[in-house]
């Protein structure tokens, strides 16, 4: 089924809140620390890049102007492609 307009902005969001804790880690309780973790913040930015193109291809939002969704693609494809460079070396 296809998300709407407010969905995906919500959606887009949580990813975010997301990133930020694959970026920093995160604290839970009893003073328990949850890690950075890159494969989750390869997971959330692709997800992110992925919400944004389908915002923009179903819904051609004003809010989102063409030098903006091709900096966003620009730099989907430079994140994307490095964070995939680096997952093969350290499995190397």
């Amino acid at each position: 089924m296809k998300q709407t307009e407010e969905q995906l902005l919500q959606n887009i969001t949580r990813l975010f809140a997301d990133l930020e804790d694959a970026t920093y880690g995160k604290e839970r309780a009893n003073g328990r620390f949850v890690p950075p973790d890159a494969r989750n913040f390869y997971y959330c930015s692709k997800c992110i890049y992925d919400a944004t193109d389908e915002l923009v291809e179903s819904y051609q939002p004003n809010y989102i102007s063409k030098s903006d969704y091709n900096f966003i693609y620009d730099s989907k494809r430079t994140l994307l492609l490095d964070l995939a460079v680096f997952e093969i070396s350290r499995i190397i």
